[in-house]
């Protein structure tokens, strides 16, 4: 059996080296390809390295990326590698915005959870099924009760400005 190809992005060097040791220890055995710490350097990335899972952080501000906050930036990769299995990780809890996240992604996972968990979330979402880590799915069900709810245009617009860092 091959084993998984993985793609890292995370804009803090620390986080990246952690999720990198992390995963380099998983059974079956993993191989990282290629790590990013831009979304304008994830994607040029992503064109050139074949890969199976894509594990990364939501938000990854750079002056370089033209304002590719992370609603947009998994946008863009949906649309230019529909393929790839997608893995968010977050320090975020707003329940509006980890529903448009789920929305593009197949794996979401709050930094805050227990590291085992990245990569028992990697193996299942490498298996073509979806991981929601049970910190978040209980952050979604508090809030509204109901897991399912598509956001408008204008909904993910605001949730666009807040994640920049406009106030609500």
């Amino acid at each position: 059996m091959n084993p998984l190809r993985i793609v890292l992005a995370d804009d803090h060097a620390v986080v990246l080296a952690g999720v990198r040791a992390v995963l380099e220890r998983t059974e079956p055995p993993i191989e990282i390809v290629g790590a990013a710490q831009g979304a304008e350097e994830l994607i040029a990335l992503l064109d050139r390295v074949p890969c199976d899972v894509l594990v990364t952080d939501f938000s990854m501000p750079s002056p370089s990326d033209h304002g590719q906050d992370g609603l947009r930036m998994l946008q863009t990769i949906r649309r230019t590698h529909p393929l790839l299995r997608v893995v968010v990780l977050t320090m975020l809890d707003n329940p509006s915005i980890l529903r448009a996240i789920r929305e593009m992604a197949h794996g979401l996972i709050s930094k805050r959870s227990d590291l085992r968990e990245l990569p028992a979330a990697v193996a299942v979402v490498g298996a073509g099924r979806s991981y929601l880590s049970p910190m978040l799915q209980a952050a979604l069900e508090s809030e509204s009760g109901r897991l399912e709810t598509a956001l408008t245009a204008r909904e993910t617009e605001v949730i666009r400005l807040f994640a920049d860092g406009y106030s609500v």
